[in-house]
């Protein structure tokens, strides 16, 4: 029988309940005096609430109102006397002594003797007793009970305190969680090839199962019982029904008893598996299908008549020798090829078996490698395919991964065939030119950077709140610690209330950090519990105690100033660490950090970091030297790699606790949780204080519930730890060449790597286009270099639109929006220059700045004769694309420019009375300018609206442009003709072609205009020449317009006007 509810299932009627309830108190009573008095009775009146008394007894508090005696003197039925008390102790809330009025006997005459301290004690005592009628089988719990504790030892460890009332079931399973020294150890016999993961889950759970029932011998166990505990728990993650989510091993279990007891056990596997199969009516896989669970001896599989062992022992082992290879031959990870090897191995032993069981077809299975042909690739002969099986619910890179490490393994199998003679014949079935899915390479990386704007209000914050916990840190650590100031903390966490959005105010430690942010002081008052990691330390000196622990938040701020991996970081040797600082100086700005281990490196290598680095990592150097638990002086293999080649290293990130692995870095899966939970933090702090403009969303929060009940937070951010490390790179690259970021900050292998990790801040190129916009609008300071804008260059042999060409024309052309007009020839035929590129060779296409031509600049006659010669804009064979869009925009400037100077040439010309002949010559050719122009600009117009388009497109099928990616926008100037003119030296510094004749005469024009106007006499006289020229007159704009607080349009306006005679000049103004 089994309890799904979480109401007590009572199984005796009220008198036979009343007998056990009177034998239940009195185990209680004798187990609690044995715990907690050596077995000697305390007398009530002896029992008292002070902790200062000696010895103390206010752990009897339980003994001191219930006994077989005054039982009686409740006015409640057993039965109701049994539900309140389940009620009490596996209530989540608050205990008060009201809720015990009911249950204790004469309540009304002791309840002023309740104290807080005895309510503690009695809901323990309840908890046993509770227990004791459970081993009675008079009633069976439910699977939020608890197993009562106390704790023992300086370590505060855990102690059960029941165990003379455990079944044969509970017993056997609670040997799991904890060794029972005196007694038959059932954990050494058959813990030996667990795998860690069944292990913890038997010891966090497997009890909370076996108290739901009335197994109390192991003839008890039955499998019907077993699979509605499972469907309980499913209808609970569905929504259907309220039970408690649990991980519990069922399977796993009911397999242990059945190799620890044999025939006394009444069931097969077999028989579970079927009834599983009948309950659900679908797929169910909870097997391990790894390596190492196939090797171990404790190994059953999910599909019923199918001994998985037996199927996967020839896989196992080739899998296994194949990873000791690599190992050998130096790999330093080699956890993704076992992800990969356990795919396939869920493809031959769930996969395979499963679908020819729902088919009622003789179970075949490839158990031998050789056995496994192309058909299981291609899913041919009514087999699975393995390929559908990788592809399907995965991101074709993840799909890709996978099939490249198993190729790889079969590649290893294919050359051992002649040594091994069970595998003689056997050929690698993949090829990977028709079954690996097509990916494309990634120009840059994926992950979410942290913009400019955030960036150092986040590290301000991090900043203040590691300062905040250092300061409880070292006050709880440091042997000069005043004694009253400890004190007052350690108080203060101890009140610190269990719920999981407890919030601490920061005041009440005496101590408020803070940040300063545009010009203003915020105070940090409040912060979450969790950013503390509180646990049990033991510290040298004092008692064991709760310490926060601050590596997690070391580890994000040394990410966040250096970019190095964060595998890295946590394995940071304590003694190695500062081998290049001299400690007999002050520190200087920048430090030279000795980086031990690395993903491709094979040597330490040394990154130059901020001194505050140096600084975080010296104070968990000195915490490793306070604490003094059994990990201390220990060292370990980097991350799990035996004879790795960086050594045995002593961690200066250690997760902590007194246990042997405590000196090793916490895993992947703690730093990740901690990680969203400072960027969270932040946000609320950020959001609360109105830091910036509007509200920020670094990452989403949601609640739910543990596998006890308990409300907890989950954290779901696009900004991931290694964000950081594109973070900083991201920062750096405005400053510095790829090359120096590489080598001496983050350890990137090549310039490549470092290009590919740089994400450009949409903030900083809205930031840029405005400056320039003002600039060009004359109201702001002038731009000072040709570099500083941003320019594409289409026609560059690395640009994103040839590499995408060269790779696809048909997909290129769509993502670019490649655009040409369509041509009917005499004979019918239309075509355009798109058409015409997809037939020939890629060599044909010429790629210019401003488009590209199919025929390699060679106009051919039909293109003469219709447009003109080199009359790119009018040509039907020209192809322009959206990365086109700068270049047209300043070649359709100096058409323009050029028509202009047609027009007043003409004008002046008729004004000196010259032929008409000679005129339509000249008209002719600003005729064609004009078309020129208007070809051209019909040109931008569309692609200019495919860029806007293009802004909110998630997907391309090969490359996204460059003036998209850089999110490059239309700017607008001035009309004045000095706006004019300033645009064109823009363009003559991004596009030297630009810098004509014509340009030259109307700069030195101007030039000497502006000059001579502000009397400038030596700056007249001394003219520049060629292309310096640009510069000098940008900055003679430039310094006027700073220095007079005009624009460019008001210097314009100034110079046209005529000042009165005798008025000064402007630069002696200035």
């Amino acid at each position: 029988m089994i309890n799904i509810s979480l109401e007590i299932e009572i199984k005796k009627n009220n008198a036979v309940l009343e007998k056990c309830i009177t034998k239940a108190i009195s185990q209680t009573r004798n187990i609690l005096f044995q715990e907690f008095s050596e077995g000697k009775e305390i007398q009530n009146d002896d029992i008292s609430s002070s902790t200062a008394r000696s010895p103390m007894t206010h752990t009897l508090a339980f003994c001191k109102y219930f006994d077989k005696k005054n039982f009686q003197n409740i006015s409640l039925s057993a039965k109701e006397f049994v539900r309140i008390c389940h009620k009490i102790y596996t209530s989540k809330s608050t205990i008060r002594k009201n809720d015990f009025s009911l249950i204790i006997p004469n309540y009304q005459n002791v309840q002023e003797s309740i104290s807080a301290t005895f309510i503690k004690q009695i809901i323990r005592g309840i908890g046993v007793m509770l227990l004791s009628l459970w081993r009675q089988d008079a009633v069976i719990l439910t699977s939020n009970f608890r197993i009562p504790l106390t704790t023992q030892g300086t370590r505060g460890e855990k102690k059960e305190i029941c165990k003379s009332l455990y079944s044969e079931v509970l017993l056997f399973f609670q040997n799991f969680r904890q060794p029972i020294s005196g007694e038959k150890n059932y954990k050494l016999k058959v813990s030996k090839g667990l795998n860690k993961s069944l292990q913890h889950h038997i010891q966090q759970s497997g009890w909370k199962f076996i108290i739901a029932t009335d197994w109390h011998k192991i003839e008890d166990v039955n499998v019907d019982d077993s699979v509605k505990f499972l469907k309980a728990i499913a209808d609970h993650k569905s929504g259907k029904t309220s039970f408690v989510p649990l991980t519990t091993p069922i399977k796993d279990m009911l397999l242990l008893l059945r190799e620890s007891f044999g025939e006394r056990v009444c069931y097969t596997m077999d028989d579970f598996l079927n009834a599983r199969k009948e309950i659900f009516n679908r797929k169910i896989k909870d097997s391990k299908y790894s390596t190492s669970s196939l090797l171990s001896p404790h190994c059953c599989g999910d599909i019923a008549n199918f001994d998985v062992r037996a199927a996967s022992k020839e896989w196992a082992e080739t899998q296994e020798n194949y990873v000791s290879l690599k190992r050998k031959r130096g790999m330093k990870s080699y956890k993704e090829i076992y992800k990969s090897l356990k795919i396939l191995n869920e493809f031959l032993f769930f996969e395979i078996p499963q679908f020819y069981q729902a088919q009622d077809k003789p179970l075949i299975v490839p158990s031998k490698p050789k056995e496994f042909t192309r058909k299981y690739i291609d899913g041919s002969n009514g087999t699975p395919s393995l390929i559908d099986f990788i592809c399907d619910n995965r991101s074709t890179d993840t799909a890709y991964g996978h099939l490249l490490k198993i190729d790889k393994y079969f590649d290893y199998l294919q050359r051992e065939s002649t040594n091994r003679p069970s595998l003689h014949g056997f050929v690698n079935p993949l090829i990977r030119k028709i079954d690996f899915p097509l990916i494309k390479r990634r120009s840059g990386t994926s992950k979410t950077i942290i913009c400019q704007e955030h960036f150092s209000p986040m590290l301000s914050y991090l900043y203040a709140l590691e300062q905040f916990i250092w300061y409880i840190v070292k006050s709880l650590v440091e042997e000069s610690t005043n004694f009253e100031l400890r004190s007052k903390i350690l108080n203060e966490i101890e009140n610190i209330s269990p719920a999981y959005d407890t919030l601490i105010e920061t005041e009440r430690f005496g101590f408020i950090p803070f940040i300063y942010h545009r010009g203003s002081l915020y105070p940090i008052k409040w912060i979450h519990k969790s950013s503390l990691s509180l646990s049990y330390r033991k510290v040298k000196n004092y008692e064991p105690s709760k310490v926060p622990n601050i590596i997690h938040l070391h580890q994000t701020l040394i990410s966040f100033e250096t970019g190095i991996r964060h595998i890295h970081i946590r394995w940071l040797d304590k003694d190695k660490y500062d081998e290049r600082i001299n400690r007999k100086l002050p520190l200087p700005p920048i430090c030279e950090l000795v980086v031990n281990t690395d993903k491709v490196k094979h040597d330490p290598w040394t990154a130059h970091v901020s001194r505050r680095v140096i600084i975080l990592l010296d104070k968990l150097k000195y915490l490793r030297s306070r604490y003094n638990e059994t990990w201390v002086g220990n060292s370990y293999w980097y991350d799990g790699h035996v004879r790795s080649p960086f050594g045995k290293i002593k961690p200066l990130f250690p997760i902590g606790g007194d246990r042997p692995d405590g000196g090793k870095p916490s895993d992947d899966g703690v730093y990740i949780r901690k990680f969203r939970e400072f960027l969270i933090a932040f946000q609320e702090f950020a959001n609360d204080s109105n830091l910036f403009d509007s509200a920020i969303g670094l990452a989403s929060c949601c609640e739910y519930r543990t596998s006890d009940g308990q409300l907890a937070r989950k954290f779901d951010s696009d900004i991931t730890p290694h964000s950081a490390r594109a973070t900083v790179v991201s920062q750096h690259i405005k400053i510095l060449p790829p090359w120096v970021i590489g080598r001496y900050i983050t350890g990137h292998e090549n310039e490549a790597t470092v290009i590919y990790y740089s994400v450009i801040d949409p903030q900083v190129i809205d930031s840029a286009s405005a400056q320039q916009n003002l600039a060009l609008k004359g109201l702001h300071p002038l731009l000072s270099k040709p570099g500083d804008g941003l320019k594409i260059k289409a026609d560059d042999i690395h640009s994103k639109l040839r590499q995408a060409i060269n790779e696809n024309i048909s997909e290129a052309f769509s993502d670019f929006g490649a655009i040409s007009v369509g041509h009917e020839h005499s004979e019918g035929r239309i075509e355009s220059g798109i058409s015409i590129a997809k037939e020939v060779s890629r060599n044909q296409l010429a790629h210019n700045s401003t488009h590209i031509c199919p025929y390699n600049n060679i106009c051919p006659k039909e293109v003469i004769l219709e447009v003109g010669e080199r009359n790119c804009g009018q040509c039907w064979a020209s192809i322009k694309t959206v990365d086109h869009l700068p270049r047209i925009a300043a070649h359709i400037r100096a058409l323009h420019f050029k028509v202009n100077g047609l027009t007043e040439r003409i004008f002046s010309l008729k004004a000196q009375g010259v032929s008409e002949n000679i005129l339509a010559n000249f008209d002719k050719d600003r005729h064609g300018l004009a078309n020129e122009v208007a070809a051209w600009i019909a040109s931008f117009t569309i692609l200019e609206q495919f860029r806007k388009d293009s802004r909110t497109r998630d997907k391309y099928l090969i490359k996204k442009p460059d003036i998209i990616e850089k999110n490059l926008e239309v700017m607008k100037a001035g009309s004045d003709e000095l706006s004019s003119i300033l645009i064109r030296v823009r363009d003559a510094q991004l596009y030297p072609e630009f810098f004509t004749e014509q340009l030259n005469s109307n700069l030195v024009k101007l030039r000497n205009k502006i000059l001579a106007k502000n009397g400038d006499i030596d700056r007249l006289i001394n003219q520049p020449t060629g292309y310096s020229q640009l510069d000098e007159f940008r900055g003679i704009i430039r310094g006027i317009c700073d220095h007079a607080n005009v624009s460019v349009e008001g210097l314009f306006n100034f110079m046209l006007s005529e000042p009165p005679s005798g008025n000064p000049s402007l630069i002696e103004i200035l």
